[in-house]
């Protein structure tokens, strides 16, 4: 079976970056101090706000999903709307398990810092000397460091190439361990000189997770559930196989094109398991929990963390800056880190407001339209910054 909609709509979307712009030319606000706390009023108003803006959206069927405002270990708004299943008539809820497309490019960032704690490898190690031929030529390994495969500074392009995309569906249905990409990554080519340019890589994310393999000795899934989801409570987190069963998982549709009369599943364009470049699963409470214990130091030294928060790209990156497995731009309310996810009847963001304090998670099981929930959310939350209590 080939996917003639795929080929159109997966080179472009597929894991792509939706990170709002937030562009202005007002002079920008104080930004309010993290540790004090908001005022009981202008709580209440923040509230008020997100919740308007997000019934406003979910009544034009413009979202389907959930949003979580948090800040510190205090959670000031969140809710869901829309249906897991339109199928089944399924309700979300907060506990659904959505799929976070890119967002999950973040857990293998952090397992890659974990490793490099543990003084088992450098972000200056050679590409060589962890991925043999039998993944990619030693020519073009042995030029692209982890450093460069973390920041989409490597070369590499997409993993997803016309080879992938015009092969028959049941490939894409039996590719369930990293060894089953090998046919699509073993010819793998250059685009520049590493470390000369940017391009966002799937296919660089996805080697970082066979470093992770032979460093860790472990399968790559296996590991991430262990140091990265389990240790820190996310228990509806995980590269799900699609095919199991597993319950809660949210399907999801895409936007009406061509005429079409309603949305479809999205089911038949996405592979039965996701990897190291993303396309696995989360909920929303799970990815609050993963910011809490990343800002917490549990996941990674404070150096560390600092490192992949900083920008390695020298401004190249699609929205300005990018570190090691992270987005990062800065606004009104200062410095943001965090991913975002994009797919064909998926949107996610995660960000971390770092000066400010707040964190906020935006799940969906729809595209992300024209004007994203986070870029509404984070113009919500510029409105009232600075207004904290004394």
């Amino acid at each position: 079976m080939r996917l003639p909609y795929a080929l159109s709509v997966m080179l472009s979307l597929l894991l792509s970056s939706h990170v709002a712009a937030q562009a202005g030319s007002a002079a920008a606000p104080a930004i309010p101090d993290k540790n004090a706390a908001l005022s009981p009023a202008l709580e209440a108003a923040l509230k008020d706000k997100l919740q308007a803006m997000f019934v406003m959206a979910c009544s034009k069927d413009e979202f389907s999903g959930v949003y979580v405002v948090a800040r510190g270990n205090h959670v000031i708004s969140e809710a869901a709307c829309g249906e897991a299943s339109k199928r089944y008539h399924v309700a979300n809820t907060m506990d659904t398990i959505f799929n976070v497309a890119s967002v999950g490019k973040m857990f293998t960032a952090v397992a890659i810092g974990q490793l490099a704690d543990a003084g088992r490898l450098s972000y200056a190690d050679p590409v060589s000397k962890y991925v043999d031929a039998s993944w990619l030529s030693p020519e073009v390994a042995k030029k692209i460091t982890i450093g460069q495969l973390l920041a989409h500074t490597s070369g590499l392009g997409n993993i997803f190439t016309d080879k992938f995309l015009n092969g028959p569906y049941m490939q894409m249905a039996t590719m369930r361990n990293l060894a089953d990409y090998k046919p699509f990554t073993r010819d793998a080519t250059l685009e520049f000189a590493p470390g000369s340019n940017y391009l966002y890589s799937n296919m660089g994310m996805f080697f970082l997770g066979v470093i992770i393999e032979k460093v860790s000795g472990q399968d790559y899934f296996d590991y991430v559930r262990q140091h990265v989801f389990l240790a820190t409570g996310m228990n509806s987190t995980d590269n799900y196989i699609r095919d199991e069963g597993t319950e809660n998982l949210a399907t999801g549709y895409i936007s009406p094109r061509g005429g079409a009369a309603s949305r479809k599943e999205n089911t038949v364009l996405i592979p039965v398991r996701g990897g190291p470049y993303g396309i696995g699963y989360s909920s929303a409470h799970d990815l609050l929990r993963f910011a809490d214990a990343l800002q917490a130091g549990k996941l990674l030294k404070p150096a560390t963390r600092q490192l992949f928060w900083q920008d390695h790209t020298a401004g190249r990156a699609d929205k300005g800056s990018y570190g090691y497995g992270f987005e990062i731009r800065s606004g009104k309310l200062g410095k943001v880190a965090g991913h975002s996810g994009g797919f064909p009847g998926i949107y996610s963001n995660l960000e971390m407001y770092l000066d400010a304090g707040y964190t906020v998670v935006v799940l969906s099981n729809y595209d992300a339209g024209t004007l994203p929930l986070a870029g509404r959310i984070a113009t919500v939350l510029e409105g009232v910054s600075g207004q904290v209590a004394q």
